[in-house]
């Protein structure tokens, strides 16, 4: 049998259980460090499965958050040359306290945010259809990215436990597999295929 690696802690782990399951009724370790070894790899396992599938929310996740900024975005720019049109150029007061972001393309997403309700508390000091349309526009808009925003930063610290969790598991398989290898080393019976696991 060859010696288990540590780039798969969890296909490592199960030689390790299968190793000592042969040897329970021969070594007076065995059956401690089999509930230990047994333990740590379905901790590990359901690490493994929470970690997966929380890497994979996140990542809907900020790829939801990324389709309303760019909807927020092209909004945003859409309205803004309506006002640069409406007010005669850049130059205008008006157009100046919009906001301070003009190139909503570096902005982040709580930044475009800030500026899209800043957008819209403007357009509803103007009357009229044409901006009473675009109001209720960026309106839900904003709505729909603060909800993207809130969801990816849920996932994200989700995915952030979840990690830490699985490497909290992945140090417990490596404290059992030391335990064992000492447990072995000062073993004069112990069998060449169970050390070699551990060389």
């Amino acid at each position: 049998m060859t010696a288990i690696s540590t780039t798969d802690q969890h296909a490592d782990s199960h030689f390790v259980i299968d190793a000592l399951e042969r040897y329970k009724d021969e070594l007076p370790f065995a059956r401690e460090h089999l509930a230990l070894h047994y333990s740590c790899w379905q901790a590990l396992h359901q690490c493994q499965g929470k970690s997966d599938a929380a890497v994979d929310a996140w990542r809907a996740a900020l790829s939801r958050r990324w389709e309303c900024e760019i909807v927020a975005r092209r909004l945003y720019k859409q309205v803004f040359r309506q006002y640069l049109e409406q007010y005669g150029g850049a130059d205008h007061l008006v157009i100046h306290s919009l906001a301070t972001r003009r190139d909503t393309s570096v902005a982040t997403p709580p930044e475009l945010l800030a500026d899209l309700r800043s957008l819209h508390a403007d357009l509803g000091l103007n009357t009229g259809a044409a901006n009473a349309a675009r109001s209720e526009q960026i309106l839900v808009t904003c709505a729909n990215l603060d909800e993207a925003i809130r969801e990816t930063a849920t996932r994200e610290a989700a995915r952030r436990a979840a990690v830490l969790d699985r490497r909290v598991a992945q140090e417990a398989i490596q404290h059992a597999h030391t335990t064992t290898k000492h447990a072995l080393a000062s073993c004069p019976t112990a069998p060449l295929e169970l050390a070699n696991l551990f060389v």
